[in-house]
Formats: structure tokens, C-alpha cells, sequence
């Protein structure tokens, strides 16, 4: 489902995919200009000052050296209200295998599980629950900022509907007709909503705003950039990858 918040000042992060060394030296950063501890966001999942919120974009997992690392900050910091996220369609597919339903798997899957089960038992039960408590998308500031994992054009915004979520986690998708990846068309290239709209999803090296829109999924886990936006500012906060974790 879609939330509302009303909080005005965020720090929205982009696709971690496990690259918890990356996100933990944004954090730090991003909490250094907020003038706040980072150790309090990252041990006590404490907001990085009392106005400003961090924003996950989802896909916390697979890909990168430590998704559950990376699940523990993020859901440490949405526990105790230092952040808001939402569903990423990395994040969908783990929980429905946790949930009991068959999915395809792959490599980058079975690491995530395994880092997971590796941990207590309670540990992968607090997973379930997160991820199934997470929104499709976020509505911020009455309609001003809307935060979804791969966008949501305006006929779906503000709508708790099947093609809305399935819009928010994949983005506007066709089937190749053959045995490759589904065909991501660029939903952006026409937007005339009147809500900023911010996503990942599709890996870029090009951040610029398009029609009130931008992408900050600069793939990290490929050896790119874990990217932050900070609003209502706009400036963006980067850290490179240490190395490249991941490759198609």
C-alpha cells in the first residue's frame, strides 16, 4: 500500500543491494552535514537530526557483499523512526520465498538467504515481518514528493491497486519476447505529474531531474555510486563502491 508522511526534510538513498560498507559511510556523511552522531543512526537507529529523515528506495538485498547486514541498519532505523522505506522488487522476491511461495532462484538470492539463516532464528522472522510491512510507495508533504522504488506515473499515484504496486516495484515493463530480461520502457520521458517524483531501479551515470523526476540508482554493486538526495534541498550526496561486487 501507499503511505502518506509529512515530514519535509529527508535524505533519500538509492538502491544498497547489500553494499553495507557504502551505505554506512553515506550514512555517516549525510549525518555529518546534518550536524548529528552517525554512531546514533547506524547502533541505535536514531534519525540523523530531529528534522530530517533518511529514505530507503528499496532492493536492500542481493548483489552486494552483505544484504543482511544491510537489512539490520535499515530496519533498525525505520524501528525507531530515524527512517521510512519502501519495497523494492528485490526485497518482493525474498519475501515471498520466506513467505513460502515459489520463486525463481538465482545466485545473488541464495547468498542473501544464506547470510540470513546464518543468523539467529528470530532474525529471519523479523525480516518477514519488515518486508511485508514496507509500502509500495510514499506520498510526502500532501503530494509535493512521491517515493517509489521504480517510479509511479501520475494516473497511479495515490492508488492502492495491483498495477500501482506492480508499477512501483518493476517499472513500465514488456517482455523481450525471447529469453531475455523484460524491456524497461522509460516511463519518465513523459511525465506531467505535478508531484516531484524520486526512484531507482534501473542503474544510471547520468542523475539529472527529467519533467520533476530523477533516478538515483547509480549502481552500486556494479562498481558505480550509492547516491542520496537530499530534500527539499536537491542536492545530491555520493560515495563510490569499493569495488564491483556484481556483474550481468
Amino acid at each position: 500500500m501507499a503511505d502518506t508522511w509529512f515530514s519535509t526534510r529527508l535524505d533519500i538513498i538509492g538502491d544498497v543491494h547489500g553494499c553495507v560498507f557504502e551505505l554506512e559511510t553515506l550514512i555517516r556523511k549525510l549525518a555529518k552535514r546534518a550536524e548529528a552522531d552517525a554512531a546514533k543512526c547506524l547502533e541505535r537507529g536514531e534519525p540523523p537530526s530531529p528534522e530530517r529523515r533518511f529514505v530507503f528506495l528499496g532492493d536492500y538485498v542481493d548483489r552486494g557483499p552483505s544484504s543482511a547486514a544491510v537489512l539490520e541498519i535499515v530496519m533498525n532505523l525505520v524501528e525507531y523512526n530515524g527512517a521510512i522505506a519502501v519495497l523494492g522488487n528485490h526485497d518482493f522476491k525474498l519475501l515471498r520465498h520466506l513467505n513460502g511461495e515459489t520463486v525463481r532462484m538465482t545466485p545473488q538470492l541464495d547468498q542473501t538467504l544464506t547470510e540470513i539463516f546464518q543468523r539467529p532464528s528470530e532474525f529471519s522472522s523479523k525480516v518477514k515481518r519488515f518486508l511485508s510491512s514496507l509500502p509500495y510507495c510514499i506520498d510526502f508533504v500532501g503530494g509535493e514528493l512521491v517515493v517509489a522504488h521504480a517510479g509511479l506515473p501520475e494516473h497511479l499515484q495515490n492508488l492502492d491497486t495491483p498495477a500501482a504496486k506492480r508499477f512501483a516495484l518493476y517499472g513500465d515493463v514488456q517482455t523481450s519476447g525471447g529469453d531475455g530480461p523484460p524491456i524497461r520502457r522509460d516511463w519518465a520521458a513523459d511525465y506531467k505529474g505535478k508531484a516531484s517524483v524520486v526512484y531507482g531501479h534501473t542503474p544510471t551515470n547520468k542523475l539529472e531531474w527529467r519533467n520533476k523526476t530523477i533516478c538515483i540508482d547509480t549502481g552500486c554493486a556494479f562498481g558505480g555510486k550509492l547516491t542520496a538526495l537530499r530534500w527539499p534541498e536537491k542536492d545530491l550526496v555520493q560515495v563510490e563502491a569499493v569495488r564491483q561486487y556484481y556483474s550481468h
